[in-house]
């Protein structure tokens, strides 16, 4: 059978083209054909459209998870990892601080054992080329009136000028005298001579003992505390004494029972940090 296929609305007198039922189906089934290969194609693309779409769901849930573990790390181990080095810390310092005293305390107590020989006279004039043991003999007689045959039979380690004093500088104090250190072989010697202080109140000369710096300036500022003592109760009795190699500040409260001599209590002294320079020594605090 065959079948006329006319274009609509085309001219009259267009030719007509003849086709049969067999041309119709082969020309639909081509026509089928393309339609499958695009429908095909089309789920190709989609299914490669999911597994990406799948495959960028994988890398958002590993960010997002990631993301989390981060926050998780910066909002609670970090702060919990910086607590404990902070406590570490805190107890290394503290063990060193206490090991660092105990050492400071024995290097203190060896040099105030290697000095506790020695006297400081301060306020004697300096000559050039003077011979020094002597200066300091006649100094011991003349001004702390020891009896010349005690003085003589005084021994020494040695007897030298120590250097000038210095200004807040770091330079040398031009007017300052040079002090005299007495280095005593005896412990006796030195201990009497030390007990002859009171001998230079009102004098331009003091004597003092060769300490540590440390506890020499622990000393100064028990001198000044002395003063503000005494400035506070007139009728007190105070003084800046030694026990051992170490300053103590203290107190007389009356006489010891039976005797003429005073009882001397000490005084609590605990330096401040922002402590003001200590005083002009005098007379070796008695």
């Amino acid at each position: 059978m065959a079948v006329n296929l006319v274009k609509k609305d085309a001219p009259v007198t267009r030719q007509v083209k003849n086709l049969t039922a067999a041309d119709v189906l082969v020309e639909a089934r081509a026509n089928h054909n393309e339609l499958v290969d695009a429908i095909n194609s089309m789920s190709v693309m989609l299914t490669d459209i999911q597994q990406k779409l799948g495959e960028g769901g994988d890398i958002i849930k590993s960010i997002n998870f990631n993301a989390a573990s981060i926050d998780e790390i910066k909002d609670v181990k970090l702060p919990a990892l910086l607590d404990k080095c902070t406590t570490n810390l805190n107890k290394v310092r503290a063990d060193l601080t206490v090991k660092i005293d105990v050492e400071k305390e024995k290097n203190m107590t060896m040099e105030g054992h290697s000095r506790r020989l020695n006297l400081i006279v301060n306020g004697m004039e300096h000559t050039e080329n003077e011979n020094t043991e002597e200066v300091a003999r006649d100094f011991l007689v003349n001004d702390m009136q020891i009896p010349p045959e005690e003085v003589a039979g005084l021994l020494f380690r040695d007897v030298h000028r120590l250097p000038k004093a210095k200004n807040r500088d770091g330079t040398e104090n031009e007017d300052a005298k040079k002090p005299i250190i007495m280095a005593f072989l005896k412990q006796q010697d030195r201990n009497m001579v030390m007990r002859k202080a009171f001998k230079l109140k009102n004098t331009d000369f003091s004597i003092k003992s060769d300490l540590p710096k440390a506890l020499n300036e622990l000393r100064g500022l028990m001198l000044k505390e002395r003063k503000r003592l005494k400035e506070t109760n007139p009728q007190g009795k105070y003084r800046v004494s030694e026990k051992g190699y170490k300053p103590v500040l203290q107190t007389a409260q009356g006489l010891i029972p039976g005797t003429t001599k005073t009882k001397w209590v000490d005084v609590k002294f605990k330096p401040t940090a922002a402590a003001p320079p200590a005083p002009t020594e005098d007379g070796g605090g008695a």
